[in-house]
């Protein structure tokens, strides 16, 4: 349930990484998450909007539907690599890159 009050309340809906059976992909969405919390520090770096939105669609694809598919995953890896010079400090990106390297063989 989510409620919203206000003029300019917002409500936004989260599913718990607890929602998703497969070990493998709750862990993705937990790598996701907390790779979206750090993003904010390289806001201005090459690449790294890219990699928010695809961060943005495999959070609500693994959310709602317990996987993330393999072209999303593809994609994600893709934009990663972009951005690798950008986000290679973050070890979060590091072990999301290999996550998405072992889901997509």
């Amino acid at each position: 349930m989510a409620i919203s009050t206000g003029d300019h309340g917002t409500a936004r809906f989260e599913a718990s990484s607890d929602a998703v059976q497969d070990e493998r992909y709750r862990e993705l969405l937990e790598q996701v998450r907390l790779l979206r919390q750090q993003l904010p520090l390289f806001a201005d770096a090459e690449g790294v909007a890219e990699v928010e939105a695809e961060l943005v669609q495999t959070e609500e694809e693994i959310a709602q539907t317990g996987t993330a598919a393999p072209g999303l995953l593809r994609r994600l890896w893709e934009r990663l690599e972009q951005a690798n010079t950008a986000l290679g400090a973050l070890t979060s990106a590091t072990a999301l890159a290999e996550t998405v390297r072992q889901l997509t063989g």
